[in-house]
């Protein structure tokens, strides 16, 4: 492990905001420090990067299942679809595809879409699938300048040590006016005023970063990118609102555990009770411009 300043402004911050949970002998402590300059929280000190491919890895399978039971996530499809990209003209990449399922699905749609994940090698039947989940970084891929008209990263910039390599590879790749989804936990979310050290953007070591709404417009907006539009997905926030109060109520504000699984041990009431007030929350959240995602549209200047 490696103590860092801000990646993105070299600003010095060392102090943790949650120094009880702290442990900087461990990349499962929670080193979070913030950075005040550009609206963001990181790991301090950061993993290296080999300890992170540790972490991954033992995640991955190859997958034997029918991918043609693959569904797209609704609000992703329709993210994607209001930015209108054309069957005949656009290509489309998704970084971090993971097994491939949103390839899978616009391919069957009639789009040229391509996925990149360095951690997931595909062995469907599906042969073209197969082509089209590329099992190597972005960096690797051996993709031309300006080839994609929209690339997507869902839940991705939060795993990043280095952005900036990525981000400047991400505007190599789009073409001008090209659109860029991002798709990131929020700090500035009340679920994390809420739930403090328990809210689920938190997740070391895998989360390095976690980015306020405001804080990666604004680091976009200096790196060649104009913000389109912020897209609300209420529900995924809920989803994370509910497992956050179930690490809360399990682990004593410990972060480690399935929440989602543990969540079994309740009662069908209890349950009931915390997915009502998670789903309140989130619409009053809502009603004040706050989101638990920051899922965020960019152009190419």
């Amino acid at each position: 492990m490696r103590h860092v300043s801000c990646p993105y402004c070299s600003r010095n911050n060392t102090e943790f905001l949650y120094p009880r949970f702290a442990d900087p002998e461990s990349i499962y402590g929670l080193n979070y420090v913030a950075c005040v300059n550009c609206g963001i929280a990181y790991l301090n000190p950061m993993p290296e990067e080999a300890e992170l491919s540790g972490h991954y890895e033992k995640f991955e399978a190859v997958p034997k299942e029918d991918p043609s039971g693959f569904k797209m996530d609704p609000f992703r499809g329709k993210t994607i679809k209001s930015l209108k990209p054309s069957r005949e003209t656009d290509r489309l990449l998704d970084v971090g595809c993971g097994k491939g399922e949103m390839v899978y699905c616009l391919m069957n749609e009639g789009y040229d879409a391509v996925g990149v994940e360095p951690y997931f090698k595909p062995e469907y039947e599906n042969e073209e699938l197969n082509r089209r989940i590329i099992s190597k970084t972005i960096f690797d891929a051996g993709f031309e300048d300006g080839r994609f008209s929209l690339i997507t990263m869902w839940s991705v910039m939060e795993h990043i040590i280095d952005p900036e390599p990525l981000l400047k590879e991400v505007a190599r790749l789009l073409k001008p006016g090209g659109r860029l989804i991002i798709s990131v936990p929020n700090l500035n979310t009340w679920q994390h005023r809420l739930l403090k050290n328990c809210w689920l953007g938190f997740g070391p070591p895998g989360h390095v970063f976690v980015y306020s709404e405001t804080g990666l417009a604004r680091i976009m907006e200096e790196r060649g990118f104009r913000l389109v539009r912020s897209v609300p997905d209420r529900v995924n926030d809920s989803w994370i609102l509910k497992n956050s109060i179930y690490i809360h109520l399990f682990y004593n504000r410990k972060m480690e555990g399935d929440p989602w699984r543990l969540s079994k041990n309740f009662s069908k009431a209890r349950r009931s009770l915390i997915g009502i007030f998670a789903f309140a929350f989130v619409r009053a959240e809502g009603l004040l411009n706050k989101k638990a995602t920051a899922n965020l549209v960019f152009e190419k200047k």
